[in-house]
């Protein structure tokens, strides 16, 4: 329990990879903070510091499309599923609502008292929620965009969402050391799992359920059970802050995004690291790796940076 275990040579034989870089996209004029789907397939949309949020092609055939401006540093992007509406969270505390159709801002919410770090969709339940630099975490209708709940989680910031792939737990990751799991039928509080020794920066549930894994600002990457929370591994993983964690679509991958500059890939059955993107050896990112987005649609792994760059990584099983 705890101890970082290995998988047996026949195991990763059949878990090597072939990965490299496809593309290295420019126009941003300052840090990139964020990724995500973008509003058509086989897109994805961006921002950060020069507070442009921009789609991109992800074959790079068509120009990137500046979509809209903020007035403020962009930390976060959520494109819903069903609907023609994009959400962009700003440094402020506020969340443009920006209707694609008719290709113009129509709401603005006034969420949080300062940065809107991360948002999440629920399909099922036509919700969508922000968590904050304040510690709250609020949650939104899709259809009207009304706050329904506004909670207090920490006295310190929440960082980064993750919902189960039945939707019926959201886990959340917060500077006070600490993550903390809800029901998303009432958004009580079960279970506050303590262990990390640094603020927890990124969270993800494993996309066949098994698996609640955490990184921190200490770059310790935790595993854990999705049932009973239980450590199985604890992983000294990466330099500095481990700031984003990605699934493949298939979940046979996870890669992990950091402040020391490079993004690792890990084997999701046995958490091997089976490669590493960095400058040096594959023109990887050349300053901090802010966040990564695995797109279901094509299987390329886009990454963000205070580089100014978006990049695009070909994953795949040998």
């Amino acid at each position: 329990m705890g101890c970082l275990s290995y998988g047996s040579a026949a195991y990763l034989w059949w878990m090597k990879i072939s990965a490299h870089r496809v593309h290295a996209l420019t126009g941003h004029q300052a840090a990139v903070y964020t990724v995500s789907k973008g509003t058509l397939r086989d897109t994805i949309i961006t921002a950060g510091s020069d507070k442009n949020i921009v789609e991109w092609d992800l074959h790079g055939i068509k120009p990137p499309r500046v979509i809209a401006h903020s007035a403020g540093v962009v930390y976060s992007l959520l494109a819903l599923q069903n609907e023609p509406i994009l959400l962009i969270g700003n440094n402020q505390g506020g969340i443009h609502v920006v209707d694609l159709a008719q290709k113009a801002e129509v709401k603005y919410l006034l969420a949080h008292t300062i940065g809107v770090f991360d948002l999440l969709e629920i399909p099922s339940k036509n919700e969508f929620l922000a968590s904050g630099a304040d510690g709250n975490l609020t949650v939104w209708s899709t259809e009207n965009f009304h706050c329904k709940h506004e909670l207090k989680i920490s006295s310190l910031k929440v960082r980064k969402m993750a919902l189960s792939p039945d939707e019926s737990k959201l886990a959340l990751a917060c500077s006070d050391q600490k993550i903390r799991i809800l029901n998303t039928e009432n958004f009580e509080i079960i279970k506050t799992i303590d262990g990390h020794e640094d603020a927890v920066n990124a969270v993800a549930f494993s996309p066949d359920s098994l698996y609640l894994i955490s990184g921190t600002k200490d770059a310790h990457l935790q595993v854990r059970s999705a049932t009973d929370y239980e450590l199985i591994h604890n992983i000294p993983a990466h330099n500095y802050a481990i700031y984003s964690i990605a699934f493949n679509a298939s979940g046979t991958l996870m890669a992990t995004a950091s402040r020391d500059k490079t993004i690792k890939i890990w084997s999701a059955g046995s958490f091997e690291v089976l490669h590493r993107f960095d400058a040096t050896k594959n023109e990887g990112h050349k300053n901090s790796v802010n966040a990564i987005y695995w797109c279901p649609s094509t299987d390329l792994l886009a990454s963000v940076s205070d580089d100014q760059s978006v990049m695009l990584w070909d994953v795949k099983s040998a």
